[in-house]
């Protein structure tokens, strides 16, 4: 159900009376990156004042939104388009490099709608974000294609996480729980670490100075934080003498300086969930039967 504040029926009623003659509305986007970083935007051709927020002008625009009841899941496209040296502020990379990386992967994105009280102007002055219609459209992104001067997203409803398989847990020998979910109950931000590449460090491997044993990180994942590959993230395959080698390499160079935030992993077995004192959450099924072969 979408929320409306008393100034935008308001403002609708003025419309609606005819008062008002002309709408001035605008579409904002708010992007959620999986790096915890939020990204606005607007399609408007100037950069807005919204509620104290500011809005950079960007040519995005998407497709038709429908909106049904029941459980389908509603979809809309995103185009965005910039020149090779278009830089992301927040991410002090190019729109290329960051759609390339991984930054924009399943990342979340609202299109809110601002009906502006007040005519367009060259310079606007700060608008209430009381007159914004917020989560138009709120959904998961897909990067469909990505090039050097423009890319095409899709936009999948949350509706989209209800497409699970049934029964959802599986009879399995490890764990079914994912490390650091509510099942898990392990808390993996404080057991993550910061930590800046060294000489020598490249795409698929991160020489990282840290001082845990070997094996700590194993299975966990890197998160770049800095640098061309800021908002990546990486499975770690194995860790050894403070190098962190990656079961995919980063898409971009890896220089020296640049930060990372690393997390541990678990092996999902009982010795490694009594390792981390929490046996009492662990959902294993160690003790199936062998599977039998006849012949």
């Amino acid at each position: 159900m979408k929320v409306v504040s008393n100034a935008l029926q308001n403002l609708i009623m003025q419309h609606m009376n005819g008062s008002l003659t002309t709408w001035y509305i605008a579409e904002l986007y708010v992007f959620w990156l999986n790096s915890g970083r939020t990204l606005l935007y607007t399609g408007h051709d100037t950069t807005l004042n919204v509620g104290g927020n500011v809005y950079q002008h960007w040519p995005i625009d998407h497709g038709d939104i429908t909106e049904v009841r029941g459980t389908e899941v509603s979809t809309t496209d995103l185009s965005i388009y910039y020149n090779p040296f278009d830089k992301i502020d927040a991410l002090g990379v190019t729109w290329y490099t960051a759609l390339k990386s991984g930054a924009f992967d399943n990342c979340y994105l609202s299109i809110d709608r601002l009906f502006s009280p007040i005519p367009w102007q060259y310079i606007m002055p700060n608008i209430s974000s009381d007159y914004v219609l917020k989560g138009r459209f709120l959904g998961r992104i897909d990067v469909d294609e990505s090039r050097l001067t423009s890319c095409k997203l899709t936009v999948k409803s949350p509706m989209e996480l209800l497409n699970v398989n049934i029964p959802r847990n599986l009879i399995i020998t490890n764990c079914i729980n994912t490390f650091g979910d509510s099942m898990c109950t392990i808390d993996i931000e404080a057991l993550a670490v910061t930590c800046a590449a060294q000489s020598g460090s490249s795409q698929s491997s991160i020489i990282s100075g840290l001082s845990q044993a070997d094996g700590y990180f194993t299975q966990g994942k890197v998160i770049g934080l800095t640098g061309k590959n800021s908002g990546v993230t990486r499975t770690i395959k194995t860790y050894s003498g403070g190098t962190i080698n990656l079961s995919s390499p980063f898409l971009f160079t890896v220089s020296a300086g640049d930060t990372f935030k690393v997390y541990p992993g678990c092996a999902k077995t009982i010795a490694a969930c009594a390792a981390y004192n929490n046996l009492t959450h662990i959902r294993d099924f160690p003790f199936l039967p062998v599977p039998d072969t006849l012949l």
